[in-house]
């Protein structure tokens, strides 16, 4: 018998944007900024909207909006730029 486990793909996201919103960050690590609300569905770039994650997060956070806007070609467009970049 095969189990699936549903994650809550939204409340992952949730908690991965909000670690970095206050992080103290370290110079052996290295971070990128992120808009929590994607700009195309919306988000703007004030301070509200960022986030700091490390480069690994980052990537989860693009993976993540592909699993939970599975329709919206620019968040599928932006996870795939990642993929290509070295």
């Amino acid at each position: 018998m095969i189990k699936y486990v549903y994650a809550n793909y939204k409340q992952i996201y949730y908690d991965l944007t909000e670690r970095g919103k206050n992080r103290a960050t370290d110079t052996s690590e290295c971070y990128e900024r992120h808009h929590i609300v994607p700009r195309c569905l919306g988000g703007d770039d004030s301070a509200v909207n960022m986030t700091t994650l490390t480069c690994r997060e980052h990537f989860l956070a693009h993976w993540l909006l592909t699993r939970i806007y599975t329709d919206n070609r620019k968040i599928v467009y932006a996870f795939l730029c990642m993929l290509r970049d070295p």
